[in-house]
């Protein structure tokens, strides 16, 4: 009888730990200053780059507040074009992802366009020098 609910108890913490978010934010950059001769779209990023886009991941679930606190601060810009990118983020939260595309002064996300953030360009282009 022990064992059946020692098993029980092991199946509900199992499931209780699946269900647990489990959040983290990929970040794929290339120096925000970098020109090219065309404007380059989020879809056309990673071939374009490839060898120069610099990769990191943030777990730590300070880092990941603060990430988002300064997305929710974001304004909206009705009047730009094309997003020239430099910056892909990927928002991972268990099997959901969302990808944000972003450029020294903008940033798209779910389609809309808002103004970069000094806060936020700060946190995307950590570790390129400044020009």
């Amino acid at each position: 009888m022990n064992k059946i609910y020692f098993l029980a108890i092991l199946f509900l913490f199992s499931l209780c730990s699946q269900r647990r978010s489990s959040l983290e934010i990929k970040i794929q950059s290339v120096n925000k200053d970098l020109e090219s001769p065309i404007r380059i779209g989020c879809g056309d990023f990673s071939n374009i780059f490839k060898d120069e886009i610099k990769a990191r991941t943030i777990n730590d679930k300070e880092q990941i507040e603060v990430f988002n606190e300064a997305l929710k601060k974001l304004d909206k810009d009705r009047d730009s074009m094309n997003v020239d990118v430099r910056a892909k983020i990927f928002i991972r939260d268990n099997d959901h992802v969302d990808t944000l595309c972003a450029s020294r002064f903008f940033i798209i996300y779910n389609d809309i366009t808002y103004k970069m953030s000094n806060e936020l360009a700060s946190q995307l282009w950590s570790g390129y020098p400044e020009e």
